[in-house]
């Protein structure tokens, strides 16, 4: 993908998060949630990470939530770590109470047993029919996204270049 293309794909995640977030508080829902709900899963807890996803048929609840905690938004980093998650299950009133459940259950399975989640469940009648939307929050996950960054800064660029780190360190006289 070229850059411009990649770039567009973020800012179109984005928007659909914090719309999500905005839409979980305000609009009525299955699941309401309150600002007191997202304070407490955002507030001092550190760097988030975020990821989203959407899926139709028979499993959309399973697929959506699987997807979301794979997107490339998390860029490989477990929320088994994270101290909170936030997940808002957008949908229409085809929304069931166990489609629901499955996705809180997913996301738990590979969530901390300590990390406080939250759900809520907006009702979007804007929403293509048949389709369920997962988005998550997931923060306190400093130690982890900064291994992953710094990670990623030491390792060479492209096949061929030479890896300096290991002369990054004092040399003993």
């Amino acid at each position: 993908a070229t850059s411009v293309k990649a770039f567009n794909k973020s800012n179109e995640l984005l928007a659909i998060t914090v719309k999500d977030i905005a839409e979980v508080i305000t609009r009525p829902g299955v699941i309401g949630i309150d600002y007191a709900d997202v304070r407490t899963v955002m507030a001092d807890m550190g760097m988030a990470i975020m990821g989203t996803s959407k899926a139709t048929g028979k499993n959309r609840a399973k697929e959506a939530a699987l997807a979301a905690i794979t997107s490339p938004f998390l860029d490989n980093i477990n929320i088994a770590n994270a101290k909170g998650v936030l997940v808002t299950v957008t949908a229409g009133r085809d929304l069931s109470i166990d489609e629901l459940d499955e996705v809180a259950s997913t996301i738990s399975e590979v969530a901390s047993d300590e990390a406080i989640i939250v759900v809520g469940a907006p009702i979007d009648p804007a929403i293509t029919p048949g389709e369920l939307r997962v988005t998550l929050v997931a923060t306190g996950l400093d130690n982890e996204v900064r291994a992953k960054i710094e990670s990623s800064l030491r390792k060479p660029k492209r096949a061929g270049q030479i890896d300096y780190s290991p002369l990054d360190k004092p040399v003993e006289s």
